[in-house]
């Protein structure tokens, strides 16, 4: 099984970055992160992390990126992510209520599903874990931010 980990976070001075850890067997496989210049709000980090975290994803399965060697075929795959508000609307548990958010989440939703259908029969799955079990994503980003 895969696993990704994800987060988006911002610092003090409204600076937004997200992270990306994609590992199986806890043998990390391959880090990215970004800065995020566009973004105001962590939440709107955490929604451009996820829509990232999807499309790598998804170029590697398809075979059209090589940094992820070990991304040759399919299989299941987990997406951990310690923001709970997103992964409860991506789940359909919480309503997506706030303006800037709903470009994003519509944006997330479609890219799970193009996602999904490539990746069948197999199962994608969204979790929330805690913030210290996602310290290399929030590390991956931040380093990208330069802190």
């Amino acid at each position: 099984m895969l696993s990704v980990f994800v987060d988006g976070g911002g610092d003090k001075l409204g600076n937004c970055y997200y992270g990306i850890a994609w590992s199986r067997d806890n043998k990390l496989l391959f880090r990215y992160g970004a800065e995020l210049p566009e973004c105001k709000t962590n939440n709107e980090a955490e929604y451009e992390a996820i829509i990232a975290a999807f499309s790598i994803t998804r170029l590697h399965l398809q075979g059209l990126a090589t940094a992820i060697d070990a991304l040759d075929g399919r299989e299941e795959i987990t997406f951990y992510m310690d923001s709970e508000l997103i992964v409860k609307q991506m789940l359909g548990e919480y309503q997506v209520r706030a303006i800037n958010l709903a470009e994003r989440y519509e944006d997330a939703r479609q890219y799970l599903a193009a996602l999904r259908e490539l990746n069948a029969p197999h199962k994608i799955w969204l979790k929330h874990i805690p913030r210290e079990q996602n310290e290399i994503a929030d590390k991956t980003g931040r380093e990208a931010l330069g802190k």
